[in-house]
């Protein structure tokens, strides 16, 4: 079975944990789409160059497996704001479909409600401040999974977290395959 993802980006989407999820996706033999306001060449939060793939309206209708939000506190806040965001994160939870989030990314989760169902969640230590009432579930873990909904806390993790969505979709065996041409600490 081809599994497939939509990764969103914006100008100033930290590039680690995009590239990362993206690339250890593809190994594992998902079709990611990679998404934003509007296809072309942005620049990361590091100044760096990538390439957008489809205009969300291309691809939000495409059915798939899982939703990825890269962080870069820069990019976040263009996503917020993305249009058709809030459709897409709908459409992704009550389809039950994993919805994956790294560094500052878990703000959109939250500022849309969507953290206020989970137990506990994570994300990059600078941006704990920023979850109001519900920041006593925040818990320093590298990655965390409860209720469809994946959280990690930034660059550093951005390994655990594209091998942990692999592992939800399509169990430890694949983690071990595609871990032993990467070799990262999972």
């Amino acid at each position: 079975m081809i599994y497939s993802a939509l990764l969103l980006a914006a100008a100033g989407t930290e590039e680690m944990e995009a590239i990362i999820a993206a690339d250890v996706l593809v190994r594992a033999g998902f079709r990611v789409d990679i998404a934003g306001l509007e296809s072309g060449i942005v620049k990361g939060s590091r100044g760096i160059s990538f390439v957008i793939d489809h205009s969300l309206s291309e691809v939000k209708d495409a059915g798939h497996d899982v939703l990825v939000l890269p962080g870069g506190l820069g990019g976040v806040e263009n996503l917020i704001s993305l249009p058709g965001i809030d459709s897409l994160l709908e459409d992704f939870s009550s389809s039950k479909r994993l919805i994956a989030a790294i560094c500052a990314a878990p703000l959109i989760l939250h500022r849309r409600g969507y953290l206020n169902k989970l137990p506990e969640f994570t994300s990059h230590p600078s941006v704990r401040g920023q979850f109001g009432d519900i920041s006593e579930r925040w818990v320093d873990k590298r990655t965390v999974y409860k209720n469809g909904i994946l959280t990690s806390q930034g660059p550093g993790t951005a390994f655990e977290f594209a091998f942990e969505i692999i592992r939800i979709i399509c169990g430890d065996k694949k983690v071990s395959e595609i871990n032993s041409g990467i070799l990262a600490r999972v």
